[in-house]
């Protein structure tokens, strides 16, 4: 691995491929991209589809704050950000959200579960119209690909409603494995706040 740079803190002009040697085929069949980076058009549309049903309750953080407007999205970027949304390409220069997905570095907080080593948190949503293809599999893959080249990845951990079954099958078959539980609160109620630790073991031999 060459030098690491660091996490983008700022939106950029326009997003752009990510390096050619990550292998994205089984999106790029679907015509969809991972690009790299998050710029005014893509952030328009992150804010309007934060309100779908499906992220309002597995990430309800989303609508009320990290992507509220544009800005708490630079709020947020300033953070330390790799932006790869998922986007399908329509006409020469629209860009459709097909999901967004991100890593940066991020420590877990003091009342939650001890992952020794935990430093870099991951996240990824898929939006209506692109649930239910088999595309958040080797969207997830491909995130931590790109990372991977250039950061690493270790350390990577994340966090996931315990309900949310088929978002944590999908973690799972990309390397994760559960690390710890705590209850969470989501809209008012009680919910199983499952924590997942990356092992680059497991995602070399899932299938």
């Amino acid at each position: 691995m060459n030098e690491v740079l660091p996490y983008p803190t700022e939106l950029v002009t326009s997003v752009f491929p990510v390096a050619g040697t990550i292998d994205q085929s089984e999106l790029n069949k679907k015509g969809l991209f991972v690009m790299q980076g998050l710029d005014l058009q893509i952030a328009e549309q992150l804010i309007r589809l934060s309100f779908q049903e499906d992220v309002v309750t597995n990430c309800e953080g989303d609508s009320t704050d990290r992507f509220a407007s544009i800005d708490s999205i630079i709020n947020w970027q300033s953070r330390g950000r790799l932006p790869l949304p998922l986007i399908k390409q329509i006409g020469d220069s629209e860009m459709e959200l097909a999901g967004f997905g991100w890593m940066g570095p991020e420590k877990l907080k003091e009342k939650e579960p001890n992952i020794p080593g935990a430093k870099t948190t991951f996240a990824t949503r898929i939006y209506n119209g692109f649930i239910g293809d088999r595309n958040s599999l080797p969207y997830t893959r491909t995130i931590l690909n790109v990372h991977r080249e250039l950061y690493g990845n270790e350390g990577v951990w994340l966090a996931a409603w315990g309900d949310n079954i088929r978002a944590l099958a999908t973690y799972e078959k990309a390397g994760f494995e559960r690390a710890g539980e705590t209850m969470g609160l989501r809209h008012g109620q009680e919910v199983p706040r499952v924590y997942m630790a990356f092992r680059q073991s497991r995602q070399e031999t899932s299938s």
